[in-house]
């Protein structure tokens, strides 16, 4: 989600910088220093300008001036438009004033108001009038823009889809201030009057991947989308009735009991678009009787290709393990931190393998407390641990003493699974009891096949003959995504292209 205060660094920062100056007393060449009173920029000294009467250091962006103010030249001046002026821009509007977006899209496309005690830039938001600038869009207040350079250094100005307050219907476009890079999540509301709703997923320009994330809240019941087009109106899924309308659809995604995650792309012949896809839904019962209209969507987009993955490791209760020996010990959250099997062989492997497409960031270690029911893990089951997940990047790998039914080795909340934690879908698990036959570099050639699946690569080959939607990926047994525990570690161009856009990145 969006973290910064845009807003509130606006305002301050010309009081910051001129509360260090005068700290460090700061003044060079001749004229007058910093803080000193001034007419003109001609009475302070090199390196400041004339600011409200006193002589402050120039400006670099037009954050450093504050609101109603732009940079001009290191100098800060004050913007012409006054309240009733049409804009397109927060900087066009002076003083006390923001660039509120019109009811009715137009151009320019926002008028010169006076703030509101609404939210500022980041903020969350469902409609404009949450918001001090009064644009909500993407569940946050957004600033309108008119070129890259309005917006704070790293952000970028872009074209962003104006759709009703009930996510049903496009209503046009206009530019505001996002990040350059980052993912950015928010929730559609559902009419829970409406059975099978179809919501718009408003796609900025800058966007490269999206996640729409469907729950319901009676877990033996399925959800999932039942229909997608493009913002073209092309026809990307349609509710598989076979396994040759799965495996046609231009988008993958099957319904799943209590949660399911659609992704976009899954293939470099799909990229996400700019604009607005219209998705429809469903909850099936397979006992027949009326479906739970208990439902939630939320949409995780991402901005800019990601730079790192997040490794969440949980441990189960594995005290006792009978392959011990093997493990080097008995393993838990601090243990796995000083354990040279699991460092030195089982993590180096892990990584070295997922370097082929990105780098790891951060790690976390965890235990599982308070549960071991599900130290030995039955795969129906398996949701009930993911949902234990609270970080809301990267992905969370579970480590459980053994999965059932007897030779599962590996088990993921879905493919894709889902990029926000407390869901179903939120995690993979790896069964220990693989270390009773196999090694750690086995081990880890499974756990990242099980997070390339998180991410939403789909196996190269399925047992059934099923093929790989990325075109170049292939079918052969040394691709990490080939289903044997036997499979091999290379990823083909494709393969590698859908991981960097995971929104699951940072």
């Amino acid at each position: 989600m969006i973290a910064v205060t845009v807003g509130a660094a606006r305002v301050t920062a010309l009081a910051l910088a001129l509360a260090l100056a005068l700290a460090t007393g700061g003044c060079t060449g001749g004229g007058h220093g910093v803080g000193e009173h001034c007419d003109t920029i001609s009475d302070c000294a090199d390196g400041l300008q004339c600011f409200a009467g006193r002589c402050v250091p120039r400006c670099l962006h037009h954050i450093d001036c504050g609101d109603g103010y732009r940079c001009e030249g290191g100098q800060c001046r004050a913007s012409a438009g006054i309240e009733g002026d049409p804009c397109s821009s927060e900087l066009e509007c002076g003083p006390g004033l923001t660039c509120r977006l019109r009811q009715t899209l137009s151009t320019p496309p926002g008028t010169c108001a006076r703030h509101t005690t609404g939210g500022i830039p980041g903020a969350p938001c469902g409609v404009d009038a949450d918001c001090r600038g009064g644009a909500c869009a993407l569940g946050h207040c957004v600033e309108l823009c008119a070129a890259p350079s309005e917006c704070q250094p790293r952000w970028a100005c872009a074209a962003v889809p104006r759709l009703s307050d009930d996510a049903t219907t496009l209503l046009g476009n206009f530019d505001a201030c996002l990040p350059g890079t980052g993912s950015i999540t928010f929730e559609i509301p559902l009419d829970p009057a409406v059975r099978e709703p179809t919501v718009m997923l408003a796609v900025p320009s800058n966007a490269v991947a999206l996640s729409a994330v469907l729950e319901v809240d009676d877990p033996f019941r399925r959800i999932g989308a039942t229909l997608l087009e493009s913002p073209l109106g092309r026809r990307l899924y349609e509710l598989p009735v076979d396994r040759e309308t799965y495996f046609r659809n231009r988008v993958r995604h099957q319904p799943s009991p209590g949660v399911s995650a659609l992704q976009i792309p899954g293939s470099p012949d799909e990229p996400l678009a700019p604009g607005a896809y219209a998705l429809s839904l469903g909850v099936f019962r397979d006992d027949g009787g009326p479906p739970s209209t208990g439902r939630r969507l939320r949409v995780t987009e991402k901005l800019g290709l990601g730079a790192a993955l997040d490794l969440h490791f949980y441990f189960a209760d594995l005290a006792d393990h009978p392959c011990a020996a093997t493990i080097g010990g008995e393993l838990d959250a601090e243990s796995a931190q000083a354990s040279p099997g699991f460092q030195d062989v089982y993590l180096a492997e892990l990584r070295s393998i997922l370097s082929r497409a990105l780098a790891t960031g951060a790690t976390t270690y965890e235990d599982v407390v308070g549960h071991p029911e599900l130290a030995s893990l039955s795969t129906d089951r398996a949701g009930e641990l993911f949902a234990l997940n609270t970080h809301d990047r990267g992905v969370a790998v579970f480590f459980v003493r053994s999965i059932a039914p007897a030779g599962v080795q590996l088990v993921v909340g879905g493919t894709p699974g889902v990029p926000l934690p407390g869901t179903r879908g939120s995690g993979v698990a790896i069964s220990l009891d693989a270390l009773c036959y196999r090694d750690w570099p086995t081990l880890a050639r499974q756990t990242a096949h099980a997070v390339a699946r998180h991410l939403g690569l789909f196996r190269n080959v399925e047992p059934d003959g099923g093929l790989d939607p990325i075109v170049d990926s292939p079918s052969t047994l040394d691709n990490l995504m080939h289903y044997s525990e036997f499979g091999g570690t290379s990823l083909s161009a494709g393969q590698v292209d859908v991981l960097r856009t995971s929104p699951a990145l940072r």
